[in-house]
């Protein structure tokens, strides 16, 4: 939730009516530009007809009012919506939630007093704002009642009100008050808001309203009411409001103590040192000397990587032609059987062993589908071709052989090598944001650029 300022500050009373229209009008069209509205004209268009362009009918952002003067009560006032119970159309029926929810927001708070608008021309069990406080405020401890239109009561009808505003019927311990605002007609005639409480105060010195409090009628006596009433909160509230700034004051104490030295008076002086400091921390994860823990972390990575580099080699076989009879590890005393048949020199049984065979492999890799099968023909064949100045059998194996057989998988090597690299550069780069969160915390512009 934030707050927006509306237009500039406002010093002529005569000027709050056409700000808050305007105000509500650029709440109720909130894809339009809100400056638009700071000086709207409303021409000739009633209430009613300017309602019709808006994009909403309602809205639960709402419009503050801050009133500063020598003479302002201290008071806090929110103008809750009337709460409807019927709408024009079946689409609108959702204001009808979004109303009531927006209420029971507002008047849930403990710590608001809730002011209970009674309309005199209904009875007053047959209005959803009584209800609704009841809920809320079952003992009736802060809740005030505001009885209006005394001019709207039938001939006859007099006593009920007058008991209610006793407190002789729906009791609230706040009590009630009775206020008659100007009918609408005297509104369109732009009647004065002094005129408009002489007319009050005229109205209830009239029967059967001349035996009643007149600390209790009228707007003003409300307004001076509901101020002393929330000074008296407020002092309830004390000891609460003490305790909640000692825990803000202790954890700001906390934070303080938090913070680091102050800098050096020297920016470059500092940089270098914060810089260098970077730098061995850096130094000294790469050189495992103190601190390994990268690495370790990066044990369980190069054993995949291992493995499948190992997954995506070549597969030797003794026969041509098919798998059968193919073996993925080729014992020494096969090899020899096989020098001893087919006149193998014993230094390449021993060089093709050394290729095959690796006596750190622990078994555990499981081969890809796709691989290769390399056959001892297939080999004799490479040797043959690869042949140049050496010595016939019983010399060495040309490296052109070896070279030749990892050729033909190493491009396979690609995807596992990538996946590794990235798995280490992430435990890096973790350890490196920590890092520079560390060394670089204290001044967020310096951490920001270098990460």
């Amino acid at each position: 939730m934030e707050e927006r300022p509306f237009g500039n500050p406002i010093t002529n009373p005569n000027e709050v009516e056409i700000t808050v229209r305007r105000a509500q009008k650029a709440v109720l069209n909130p894809k339009q530009d809100q400056q638009i509205y700071e000086s709207y004209l409303f021409g000739t268009k009633s209430y009613i007809n300017d309602a019709a362009t808006n994009l909403l009918k309602f809205s639960k952002n709402i419009i503050c009012i801050e009133i500063r003067g020598e003479d302002t009560l201290n008071l806090s006032l929110i103008d809750l919506p009337g709460i409807i119970r019927h709408t024009e159309s079946k689409e609108e029926r959702h204001l009808v939630t979004i109303i009531e929810e927006l209420v029971q927001q507002y008047i849930a708070n403990e710590n608001s007093i809730v002011i209970a608008t009674i309309a005199c021309k209904d009875d007053i069990e047959n209005q959803a704002i009584v209800s609704m406080a009841r809920e809320i405020d079952p003992e009736g401890q802060r809740t005030l009642g505001v009885l209006t239109k005394p001019d709207t009561i039938e001939k006859g009808c007099h006593e009920m009100w007058v008991k209610i505003f006793k407190g002789e019927a729906h009791q609230l311990r706040l009590g009630y008050f009775l206020v008659k605002n100007p009918t609408k007609a005297e509104l369109d005639k732009g009647i004065s808001f002094e005129h408009a409480r002489k007319t009050e105060m005229d109205f209830f010195s009239r029967s059967p309203w001349t035996s009643l409090s007149k600390k209790r009628m009228g707007v003003d006596n409300l307004a001076t009411t509901l101020s002393d009433i929330l000074l008296s909160a407020i002092r309830t509230k004390i000891p609460d409001i003490k305790q909640d700034v000692t825990s803000l004051l202790d954890k700001c104490r906390e934070n303080l103590r938090a913070l680091p030295d102050p800098p050096n008076l020297d920016p470059h002086l500092e940089a270098c040192c914060l810089i260098n400091k970077f730098v061995n921390r850096l130094q000294s994860w790469i050189d495992a000397d103190k601190d390994s823990r990268i690495w370790q972390s990066a044990v369980e990575t190069f054993a995949k990587f291992k493995k499948d580099i190992r997954n995506v080699g070549p597969r030797f076989g003794l026969k041509s032609g098919n798998e059968e009879g193919v073996t993925s590890r080729i014992e020494l005393a096969e090899l020899g059987f096989a020098y001893k048949k087919r006149k193998i020199s014993i230094q390449d049984v021993e060089r093709i062993y050394a290729i095959i065979d690796d006596p750190h492999d622990d078994g555990s890799a499981i081969l890809d589908d796709g691989y290769t099968i390399v056959t001892e023909d297939q080999i004799e064949d490479l040797l043959h071709r690869s042949r140049g100045r050496q010595l016939p059998a019983g010399g060495f194996i040309p490296y052109q052989t070896l070279r030749t057989i990892v050729e033909r998988f190493h491009g396979k090597w690609m995807v596992p090598t990538m996946e590794c690299l990235s798995a280490v550069a992430t435990t890096f780069a973790t350890e490196l944001e920590i890092a520079v969160e560390e060394v670089f915390g204290k001044y967020p512009d310096v951490a920001g650029i270098i990460w």
